[in-house]
């Protein structure tokens, strides 16, 4: 029977009242009365401060992104996969009632964090002795009895089976293995799955959680329960930047980062990886504005998942491969500037063979997927479909492999402006670019052809202007100014109704700054609606952004109340929402800040 996740061989008592019932008697910590017991002496003490110092922290991609698992660590929130369709929800304080785990979840969600955290609250647990190994230090002789003993008690090549008797019998051992996915070969991985299963068989009671990027040995370990770790939510999120920032002296700081990840979706969505919001986190600690910088600091997201963060644990997974990252890199340019051409985001195998760069490699095509999918930079989207994991992946990706295009490439997607991945690509590309001044003015000239035209290259600047960009101040400030003329173009189209709840309103309201407009009947565009809620977004970015001054200056400029009035409640503080109404026969746009970050972050792109 399992009891809190040990294993035993106990007598069952039947109840005489109900035959439906029946119990097993345990002491207050959950063992069965007659289940054999051992001392546990020295040893177990020795190897308990052992186990403190090797899993007091995790690990880190540079010192400051290191963080103390006994006083920062925010527990995370699994899903157990069983026969069921729906995953169930499992807490942190749940994990210890299963005896067999295999845990996956992507690069950096935290898997081995989770190991050491548990190892550290096991230390302090009566009669358990953890032990945290990492798969890719081990042969897999390591893992049997024999081994185990070698390991614990650190008595040389003739170590005293009987130390370990106790613990191995009476289901005590709590054995967290780390990196199955980490072991080099495929023949050693295979090799090391055979002798969990095996160690398993002849140790019954033991408790056994092991981490890997995917379930590719669950097949190996019979009994094993399947979890992911669920991506961090808003609170988790807030809770670990307060932690991290406290422990560091600056409180502050979390507030600050959390008002920027309000404003930015993309940053807010890369937050949901522990491992990218201790990047975030460290990238903010060296300098506040480099959040402001989104194609650099993608760029370094999509480094960091491919490459860095297996290097810093030293970890290889590249010396069987046929192609290096900077090929993998192309690859996925040419991949993710075709979806962003064809308004796509899921790709299959076939669009990895037709690559141009990809059919000159001796790879297949499921080889190069496999290894995306493994970085953390792919994820499966169903049978032979798949899809970044991250949009900012892909639109900076594409965007990258614009900049190496041709001035006529360029040319033909500015006239698709109007779609949203076509325009944040050539966004990030005038970010990405050493001198973007003559795409910006040819962004500029394509605003000239239509009403329609103006409109998206407006929402294209507003991007633009929501990151650093190395174009000359010169040419910046005309794209503000096009884009606080093209927003009071666009206001002239809302008016004010009698209705008394349409009226303007840019006062503090309860505690939130509200600014509210109506279209007028004759005038109800929705979708022209939905793309000034877009651009409202944009623009509240880059009213905190790099060129908020130029914003500022290009405002003064214009004699309109309506204009001034919206752009002061972009730039109050607080979490934006932009939120349809409707007054009357009228559609009408409420844009209210409110103070402290428990709300929602807008559309992407804000």
């Amino acid at each position: 029977m399992e009891l809190q996740g040990m294993i035993y061989s106990s007598l069952v008592y039947q109840s005489m009242d109900d035959p439906g019932i029946a119990f097993v008697e345990t002491d207050r910590d959950g063992v069965p009365l007659d289940a054999p017991r051992g001392h546990w002496g020295g040893l177990s003490e020795r190897f308990r401060l052992e186990i403190q110092s090797a899993c007091r922290e995790s690990d880190a991609l540079t010192p400051d992104t290191r963080i103390s698992l006994d006083e920062c660590f925010v527990p995370p929130v699994f899903d157990l996969y069983d026969s069921s369709t729906t995953p169930t929800v499992v807490g942190w304080e749940n994990l210890r009632d299963f005896a067999r785990v295999h845990l996956t979840g992507p690069p950096g969600s935290g898997k081995t964090s989770c190991l050491r955290r548990l190892a550290l609250e096991a230390s302090e647990w009566a009669d358990t002795l953890p032990l945290f190994l990492q798969l890719r230090e081990l042969t897999p002789e390591a893992l049997t009895i024999a081994g185990l003993v070698r390991l614990v008690s650190g008595q040389g090549e003739n170590p005293r089976t009987e130390d370990m008797e106790a613990p191995l019998g009476g289901a005590r051992l709590l054995l967290l293995l780390d990196g199955l996915d980490e072991v080099p070969t495929l023949e050693m991985r295979t090799r090391i799955s055979d002798s969990i299963a095996s160690l398993c068989a002849a140790l019954p009671r033991m408790r056994v959680l092991v981490t890997s990027r995917s379930t590719s040995g669950l097949d190996w370990l019979p009994g094993f329960t399947h979890m992911t770790i669920r991506p961090a939510n808003d609170s988790w999120v807030r809770h670990w930047l307060l932690l991290y920032f406290s422990k560091r002296g600056d409180p502050a700081a979390a507030n600050d980062v959390g008002s920027r990840l309000a404003l930015d979706q993309d940053l807010a969505e890369l937050c949901r990886s522990p491992l990218l919001l201790a990047l975030i986190a460290s990238s903010y600690r060296h300098s506040p504005r480099s959040l402001n910088d989104r194609a650099a600091f993608v760029e370094n997201c999509v480094g960091t998942l491919l490459t860095d963060w297996d290097w810093a644990r030293e970890v290889s997974r590249w010396n069987e491969s046929t192609y290096t990252p900077r090929q993998l890199l192309v690859i996925l340019g040419e991949l993710s500037l075709r979806l962003v051409s064809q308004q796509r985001n899921v790709f299959t195998r076939n669009d990895i063979l037709t690559s141009h760069f990809a059919s000159r490699l001796d790879s297949s095509a499921l080889t190069i997927i496999d290894t995306c999918q493994s970085s953390g930079l792919i994820r499966n989207a169903g049978h032979d479909k798949w899809q970044f994991s991250h949009q900012a992946f892909q639109e900076y990706l594409a965007a990258n492999c614009l900049v190496s295009m041709t001035q006529h490439t360029l040319l033909d997607l500015e006239d698709r402006v109007d779609e949203p991945q076509v325009r944040r690509a050539l966004g990030l590309s005038c970010a990405l670019a050493s001198d973007p001044d003559d795409l910006l003015m040819s962004m500029i000239s394509h605003g000239d052809k239509s009403p329609e035209s103006a409109e998206s290259t407006v929402l294209l600047l507003a991007e633009v202007l929501g990151q650093e960009s190395s174009a000359s101040q010169a040419i910046l400030q005309q794209c503000a100014d096009l884009v606080v003329e093209g927003v009071d173009r666009q206001l002239r189209n809302f008016v004010h109704v009698k209705a008394r709840s349409a009226q303007t309103n840019t006062g503090r309201t309860g505690n939130s700054i509200r600014w509210q407009r109506t279209l007028e009947a004759s005038f109800i565009q929705e979708d022209r609606l939905e793309r000034f809620g877009e651009a409202t977004f944009l623009l509240r970015r880059a009213c905190f952004g790099p060129s908020a001054s130029l914003l500022v200056k290009s405002v003064s400029r214009i004699d309109s109340e309506d204009t001034s009035a919206y752009f002061r409640a972009l730039r109050a503080p607080g979490r934006l929402a932009v939120e349809k109404i409707v007054v009357g026969d009228s559609l009408g746009l409420e844009i209210a800040v409110h103070p402290g970050l428990d709300a929602k972050a807008g559309p992407r792109g804000g």
